[in-house]
């Protein structure tokens, strides 16, 4: 087939769905793709949020960032929060941890120190 006859047999065809416009960067939470999977990511209903490349589990602007930390990993790993606290202390003045706790995640048999006093 010609050149000519493809570009005529491909404007013939039928339409397909554009691209979804790129989200604009200064209003998108954008969601590192370690979040994947997270049950968190589902009741992010009213603001508009992407998976995209950023030190934090999530970006809320270019000087926000935040961590999402299970009490039940904190309880396994305590040094975590503040190894990736120290990893985003040069990229945001603001850092956010969203703590979340599933029933029975925490035992109370377990020391396990407050989550601002780690970090601090």
């Amino acid at each position: 087939m010609s050149a000519g006859a493809a570009g005529a047999a491909s404007s013939s065809a039928a339409p397909t769905a554009a691209a979804p416009a790129p989200a604009n960067p200064a209003t998108t939470l954008v969601v590192n793709t370690r979040q994947k999977g997270n049950p968190i990511l589902k009741f992010i209903r009213n603001v508009t949020w992407a998976y995209g490349e950023t030190p934090a589990d999530y970006m809320m602007s270019e000087s926000a960032g935040g961590l999402f930390l299970s009490l039940r990993y904190h309880q396994l790993h305590p040094n975590y929060l503040a190894r990736r606290l120290g990893e985003l202390q040069h990229h945001f003045t603001l850092r956010v941890v969203r703590p979340a706790a599933s029933t029975g995640a925490v035992s109370t048999t377990t020391h396990c120190p407050p989550l601002a006093c780690r970090s601090c």
